[in-house]
């Protein structure tokens, strides 16, 4: 019998989004959970289907959804719904994108110091 044991990891360090408005008046950060479940980001890549516009936009809102933190998504919605802000679709897969790459990119757990060579 073969066993793998894999352990789960939450980071320390923060995720964090920051929109502008067009002309730089309105600047608001937004920030994200220490975690997110790695089947949301599959649930989103597999999702992410650019001749699928309602696929698509359902799975940029549940990504960003999933990754804000619950306080925090109303705010972020107000922000990118308001058009004097110019938060179109592209900028909003572009953080959905990004989203995703800073939790995937995140190790499963943390590295441990190599002895090699001591």
């Amino acid at each position: 019998m073969a066993i793998k044991k894999f352990k789960g990891y939450v980071s320390d360090e923060p995720i964090l989004i920051q929109l502008e408005s067009p002309d730089g008046s309105v600047t608001t950060e937004f920030k994200c959970r220490q975690a997110v479940a790695g089947s949301t980001i599959l649930n989103f890549l597999a999702q992410t289907d650019e001749d699928d516009p309602a696929t698509m936009a359902k799975a940029v809102f549940g990504l960003l959804e999933s990754a804000l933190e619950s306080d925090q998504w109303e705010a972020f919605r107000e922000f990118v719904d308001n058009s004097d802000n110019g938060i179109d679709l592209e900028t909003l897969s572009e953080i959905a994108g990004w989203v995703s790459e800073q939790f995937a990119g995140r190790p499963t757990q943390p590295s441990p110091l190599s002895l090699a060579g001591s």
